[in-house]
């Protein structure tokens, strides 16, 4: 059970991978909106449950006994509540974010209309000031923003009037200085990297394949990572039954073999990493 993305990037929250007897993957049931039974008239045998998945089909599941049924309903319901919980903060986030801009939008239109009634005071009885226009009334405003949210709207200090024109300016608190050189552009974002792993057991039962995204931060660490990875999700999905990543030879797509301690720079995006039990 892995937490997925779909092919644009999507999170599409946790799924349940099906195997046949030769290891390979039969079927994947993505958990949104699924609901788990224990009581369901189809489950099968003594120690059986269902997978309810509204309009994409129920999957009616069997466990050897009731401890194995109590774990595995255990996890999936677990799963499925996490993602529900994951749901609702992003709904909060984004509502947050559409409160915070209509804030915003609002203090902006305040301020050009604070700026041009400004311009309309002190009729003091001598000649009219020039027609005004919209050049004559500058605003500039700073919008921060962080986690895509609009944090703060301020208004540049009104400037002393000069020739019978009310006039808002003020130049950029962070603008470099006159003749500094410009600053750097930032750094574009790293390609995300995605690599297939799969466990090469001798029985069914050992084999295992996993898709997994390589983390920014794993820049410049050791191939060694992608086998203590696999070690990991095989001893959660194999309780009892732990591989150890050091006895692990690890073969590329090539066939050529990837040492431990060769930089994950070397794998390629979309590269199978086939694992393997050293003989002893």
């Amino acid at each position: 059970m892995l937490h997925c993305r779909f092919e644009d990037d999507v999170d599409i929250g946790p799924a349940l991978s099906v195997y046949d007897d030769r290891g390979e993957i039969k079927t994947t049931i993505v958990l949104d909106g699924c609901v788990v039974d224990t009581h369901a008239s189809n489950a099968r045998g003594d120690f059986g449950f269902v997978l309810m998945a509204g309009d994409r089909g129920n999957y009616a599941f069997g466990a050897c006994t009731e401890g194995d049924r109590v774990g595995w309903v255990a996890a999936l319901r677990s799963a499925i509540d996490a993602h529900v919980a994951d749901l609702e903060a992003a709904r909060q986030r984004a509502s947050a974010a559409a409160r915070s801009r209509r804030a915003s939008i609002a203090r902006a239109t305040k301020v050009a209309a604070d700026c041009e009634s400004d311009s309309d005071d002190d009729d003091d009885g001598e000649s009219p000031p020039p027609p005004r226009d919209r050049e004559n009334v500058v605003v500039r405003a700073g919008l921060y923003c962080q986690n895509g949210v609009n944090e703060k709207l301020k208004k540049a200090p009104k400037a002393a009037p000069s020739d019978g024109r009310r006039r808002l300016s003020a130049p950029a608190a962070d603008a470099p200085p006159a003749g500094a050189p410009a600053p750097a552009a930032a750094k574009p974002a790293a390609p995300k990297k995605e690599v297939i792993l799969v466990l090469d057991g001798a029985a069914p039962a050992e084999r295992l394949r996993l898709k997994v995204a390589i983390p920014a931060t794993w820049a410049g660490k050791p191939a060694a990572k992608l086998a203590q990875t696999l070690a990991k999700h095989a001893a959660a999905k194999r309780p009892g039954a732990a591989v150890d990543a050091n006895s692990l030879a690890m073969v590329r797509d090539s066939g050529d073999a990837l040492r431990g301690d060769a930089p994950l720079d070397l794998v390629e995006h979309g590269e199978t990493i086939t694992f393997k039990c050293r003989s002893t």
